[in-house]
């Protein structure tokens, strides 16, 4: 998987390919990437902290990628805000809670039958444009599990399968949520250890982060109010935790990206 791709209104900074997606430079200088290819992506912080900036910043490298085909994003937004101004960018977008489901059920559903279809032929996904990555992007992912005890235990069931099965498959999970308590989002630790823990107070994030991101130095409680979009991405892999800051994208350009290539 070669192919690079620099987004749009990020001049010379480092492109993003199929593997790593560019999303911000560290303080010391070294450019943040998101493994897209073997990791769902979760994003805590409080409000105002920057989580928009965050997926703002993701959106604008995966649109190349969309537009060749190879990606295909699905959203999640029960407050009808956060993907509002992307939505070119998205297949469907649900904003309430029973098209949620739907779209979570469907979603597992199409991985489930990608998986009897790669069986005996391939142990890992290659995006193609017939059979590209699939990404379900939850705003407030929280939310899904605040509805009554039927649908939240529907909500989990789909999404702990996803989690578990999807890397392999090309279906990839990236939550975003206030909220980083365990029973607030049961399947928090089902996250394969690729997280952004923004502004939020220190005993949610020991609540959130494990001791190893601590102990190299993840300090989101000691990120200032004045600096929205700043963050800390900890990889398990790596056992790096890298703090960034990530740039400001406006209404506008967030208006202009599209799925589908001018023609």
């Amino acid at each position: 998987m070669g192919l690079r791709f620099a987004g749009r209104w990020l001049g010379r900074r480092p492109a993003s390919t199929l593997e790593d997606i560019y999303l911000a430079i560290d303080t010391s200088g070294h450019p943040v990437y998101i493994d897209w290819c073997k990791r769902h992506l979760l994003v805590i912080g409080e409000s105002d902290s920057g989580k928009g900036s965050v997926l703002a910043n993701l959106l604008v490298q995966v649109e190349p990628f969309a537009q060749a085909g190879l990606v295909r994003l699905y959203g999640i937004d029960l407050k009808a805000m956060e993907l509002s101004m992307s939505r070119a960018m998205f297949q469907t977008v649900a904003v309430d809670v029973e098209s949620a489901a739907e779209l979570v059920t469907s979603f597992r559903n199409a991985m489930n039958q990608r998986a009897q279809d790669m069986a005996g032929n391939a142990r890992a996904h290659t995006p193609t444009p017939n059979n590209p990555r699939n990404i379900l992007v939850i705003d407030e992912l929280a939310e899904l599990f605040r509805q009554d005890a039927k649908v939240s235990r529907q909500f989990q069931h789909d999404l702990t399968a996803i989690l578990g099965m999807g890397r392999a498959t090309g279906n990839l999970l990236w939550g975003f949520s206030q909220n980083p308590r365990k029973d607030a989002i049961p399947i928090r630790d089902d996250f394969n250890g690729q997280m952004i823990a923004m502004r939020m107070g220190e005993a949610e994030a020991k609540m959130v982060l494990p001791s190893a991101a601590l102990r190299v130095g993840a300090a989101p409680w000691a990120i200032s109010a004045a600096s929205p979009g700043t963050g800390w991405l900890w990889n398990s892999a790596t056992k790096s935790a890298q703090l960034f800051r990530a740039d400001w994208v406006d209404d506008e350009t967030l208006q202009g990206l599209s799925a589908t290539a001018e023609a």
